[in-house]
């Protein structure tokens, strides 16, 4: 398997419509979260087995979503710490509250 960082995927895709266009990528992922949703919460219904190749589709739709927000927030490094700075901070005080309880 080839792996593909995120530079040369940035390379790969900078002049596809939906690099060069941020509405249409935001559209594109926004379309990509309700499929994922949709088919998560048929799996639920039905009570797929979670092995099963219905989840295996839905793992690569959720793999083509990170594909998708790794070109929207490309260069966007700054952001991406601060966020994950806040994620954390967020973990933390989540884990201390449960653990009080």
């Amino acid at each position: 398997m080839i792996e593909i960082n995120q530079e040369q995927l940035f390379h790969k895709l900078k002049n596809t419509p939906l690099r060069s266009n941020t509405y249409v990528c935001k559209l594109a992922i926004l379309d990509h979260i309700h499929e994922c949703i949709a088919k998560d919460t048929h799996l639920k219904a039905i009570d797929a087995p979670k092995y099963s190749e219905w989840y295996q589709a839905l793992d690569k739709e959720l793999m083509d979503l990170k594909i998708l927000l790794d070109m929207y927030f490309y260069n966007k490094t700054v952001l991406y710490q601060q966020r994950i700075e806040k994620f954390i901070q967020h973990l933390n005080k989540n884990m201390q509250s449960s653990d009080i309880k």
